[in-house]
């Protein structure tokens, strides 16, 4: 009798690690690279001063320009302020108007400057219908309207307020969860599509983060961007990377000085024709001296005892 072997072949199948796609051409452009401001008062602010002072050294980094919208933490209430001026060395910032209130040692003055990004890329594999592009900014979830030392806070940033095109294919429907901003593909985008992202392309937009590298030295913040769909569903990092530095901050001391000429005047003229510098209204008269005078001298012809 036949002994009869059975074979069992037992085919194992793998799943393949999920993969990422990657990006290329990557970029984000900002409006401005400016920080936001923030900073502690070194002394207490009472109501009617038109300034305040703040900590000095490297627990101060941040620079006040006139004309930025401050805001003071240490009411209550909270105030809002319009910045005139502020000193050379940081620590002195003066306001358009005098304070409403008083606002205590230690509690914070901040100035949220805002931003608008213009994110761009191609990927490097076809986006399908219903993949999902997403924009990751560094730091924790931040979706409030004062600046932050670790992100972009969010500033309330709306779906309405983020634009996505592309030279092909369309991504459709976008969400925003900060620190994420995703979009979901509705028309294929081939990797020969340029994507474009613009956050901020409405008001609010995004708040610069506040300094924390010495004057001078730039913050470098690298943003997240992924491309995930079925089989591709791990976030890939990417290198977009954008910096922050503060505006540049001239100061001077302009001596006072004038600089004026003597000249003379010829007889029987109209002062103002002969002098561009005199208006009509009192130099509408006509010398009569009879000699003309000179840089050093006036002929005033002679003089009765009538005078």
């Amino acid at each position: 009798m036949k002994k009869i072997s059975l074979v069992i072949i037992v085919v194992l199948f793998f799943l393949l690690p999920k993969q990422a796609h990657a990006f290329t051409s990557a970029a984000d452009t900002i409006t401005t690279s400016r920080p936001s401001a923030s900073a502690p008062l070194s002394a207490n602010a009472a109501t009617n001063d038109s300034s305040v002072t703040v900590v000095a050294g490297s627990a101060n980094l941040s620079t006040f320009l006139a004309s930025d919208a401050a805001k003071l933490w240490g009411g209550p209430p909270q105030e809002l302020a319009t910045v005139a001026s502020s000193s050379a060395d940081r620590t002195k910032i003066w306001f358009t108007s005098a304070l409403t209130g008083n606002h205590s040692l230690g509690s914070i003055i901040t100035s949220a400057v805002t931003a608008k990004h213009t994110i761009v890329f191609k990927v490097s594999q076809t986006a399908a219908v219903n993949d999902i592009l997403k924009i990751t900014f560094p730091g924790s979830a931040d979706n409030s309207a004062s600046p932050s030392a670790t992100t972009f806070a969010f500033n309330n940033l709306q779906a309405a307020n983020v634009t996505v095109s592309a030279t092909s294919g369309v991504c459709g429907s976008i969400s925003v969860s900060a620190p994420n901003i995703q979009c979901t593909v509705s028309t294929l985008i081939p990797t020969t599509a340029t994507v474009t992202v613009t956050i901020g392309s409405s008001t609010p937009q995004l708040i610069n983060p506040t300094k924390s590298q010495t004057i001078g030295t730039s913050d470098l913040w690298r943003i997240g961007l992924s491309h995930t769909s079925g089989g591709f569903d791990a976030e890939a990092p990417a290198n977009v990377a954008i910096a922050s530095i503060e505006s540049v901050y001239v100061s001077g001391i302009v001596d006072a000085s004038i600089t004026m000429t003597i000249a003379g005047i010829a007889n029987g003229v109209v002062i103002k024709d002969d002098n561009t510098g005199c208006n009509a209204t009192g130099f509408a008269m006509t010398t009569n001296s009879g000699a003309a005078s000179s840089p050093t001298s006036v002929n005033l012809g002679a003089i009765g005892t009538a005078i």
